[in-house]
């Protein structure tokens, strides 16, 4: 019957908040009544609590950095670029989009706390190859047979909305999820890792995503390494964390594959077909490339590591100078793909089908206007 302390008032508040969906205003009320009617250990405001909250929070924050566009670098400065040999060292001259990284090994143990040991030794067996978890698939399988089961694996997506039409503001949010989760838990929102959130005026291009990505990596390079975790037993288990698979929509997996985009020659991000433009209706002169594959053609090349290896291995002298020409010598590859360091990343064959682009508004809708006629 121990009074709350106003660090438990402010944890039910906050999660009376979030579970009724009440506005801040709505919280400084509540606040106001409960010290009104003399309860103890109440916070102010909604302001109050939030601090109460941060003030216990064992999150690794991160100072945000900031995109220059001149020399492709992140700063550490708002009102200027860090790099002495850059034109912005003196100063930006437009506002630069920002982005802040969070570490994933705290939020990896963060989740794992939560569960015990033995939930994360339950490593598949299964030989269905009909099964829609990620975990029966020729890949996890093949880091399970040369790892063991001392290991969890990760599925990253990339994706970004606009805030506001009028301002044109853009969030793009990368995250993570750990496959070994049950699929009811694996999306849980308290159980999802965000390896960092970019905000800018406009879509972010691709040597901004290369810079966003290029810390995660690092950090995802030294987690292939076994590192100590304590779950909710009290166990210490060593786990190695490998990366294995990227699902998103085209648009962003042209970014961080960094390609071409996906409606331009080589804009396929799982094969080397450079595709052909046809009207979109007849008679039209509205045109759209597709990639078809013929019923006597051979088998498409398709992009992995050692097809982009080959080209990225190509000194820049001897590729050609004009667009058109290096983008088709190239493959559409517009210049680095970090996430080819990573152990068990194939930068053509782990990025997942898109469902949204290909299928649903791309096979789906070419039926349904076929059937209309």
């Amino acid at each position: 019957s121990a009074e709350p302390s106003i660090h438990e008032v402010a944890a039910v508040l906050s999660i009376l908040k979030i579970r009724h969906k009440l506005s801040n205003r709505c919280l400084d009320h509540f606040c106001r009544l409960m010290r009104l009617l003399k309860t103890r250990n109440v916070p102010k405001s909604s302001a109050h609590i939030k601090r109460i909250l941060l003030s216990e929070s064992k999150v690794d924050f991160i100072r945000p950095s900031y995109f220059c566009s001149k020399c492709n670098r992140m700063s550490t400065n708002e009102t200027n670029c860090s790099n002495v040999n850059c034109s912005e060292y003196k100063g930006f001259s437009e506002k630069p989009p920002v982005f802040v990284l969070m570490p994933l090994k705290p939020q990896i143990q963060n989740v794992l706390s939560r569960f015990p040991s033995n939930y994360f030794r339950q490593k598949s067996n299964s030989t269905s190859a009909n099964s829609s978890n990620i975990s029966e698939g020729v890949v996890y399988k093949k880091v399970l047979e040369n790892e063991g089961e001392d290991f969890i694996s990760l599925v990253m997506n990339v994706d970004g909305i606009e805030i506001s039409k009028s301002s044109h503001s853009s969030l793009w949010i990368l995250t993570f999820i750990i496959n070994e989760l049950s699929k009811p838990e694996r999306f849980q929102i308290q159980n999802v890792l965000v390896g960092g959130i970019g905000a800018g005026l406009s879509k972010p291009t691709r040597n901004e995503m290369a810079a966003y990505l290029q810390p995660i990596v690092s950090e995802l390079l030294s987690l292939e390494n076994e590192c100590c975790y304590k779950t909710s037993d009290g166990t210490h288990l060593f786990l190695k964390v490998f990366l294995i698979a990227g699902s998103m929509d085209k648009p962003a997996q042209a970014l961080v594959q960094n390609l071409t985009e996906v409606n331009g020659a080589f804009g396929c991000g799982k094969c080397l077909i450079k595709g052909i433009t046809v009207p979109t209706k007849p008679e039209s002169t509205k045109k759209v490339r597709v990639f078809p594959i013929r019923k006597n053609d051979d088998h498409p090349k398709l992009r992995d590591n050692f097809t982009y290896d080959v080209k990225m291995a190509i000194p820049e002298s001897f590729r050609p100078k004009k667009k058109n020409a290096l983008r088709d010598y190239m493959y559409g590859y517009m210049g680095e793909c970090h996430l080819r360091d990573l152990r068990y990343f194939d930068v053509g064959r782990s990025f997942a089908f898109d469902t949204l682009h290909n299928l649903y508004r791309g096979t789906f809708v070419s039926v349904y206007q076929i059937c209309s006629f």
